[in-house]
């Protein structure tokens, strides 16, 4: 696995806010690329800064989805 790579994987996972999410990562060049689903706005933020933090990273693809809550769910069924 390439070091960046790693260092970015580990950081996630090492976060309070991002470390039970599922976030897979990608390295292009000195490109993060973060695909996966995640349970709020605020946790799609935080997995970006904390891949922007990690030395190596010149850029961070940010295509972290919000999964849906319940409420969302059934607001969907009733329309």
């Amino acid at each position: 696995m390439h070091d960046i790579t790693k260092q970015v994987k580990e950081s996630l996972a090492a976060d309070e806010v991002t470390q039970h999410q599922e976030i897979s990562v990608r390295m292009v060049g000195g490109v993060a690329f973060l695909d996966g689903l995640v349970d709020s706005s605020e946790v799609r933020e935080r997995a970006q800064e904390l891949a922007k933090g990690v030395e190596g990273v010149q850029l961070v693809r940010n295509r972290l989805q919000v999964r849906k809550s319940r409420d969302d769910q059934r607001r969907e069924q009733i329309r």
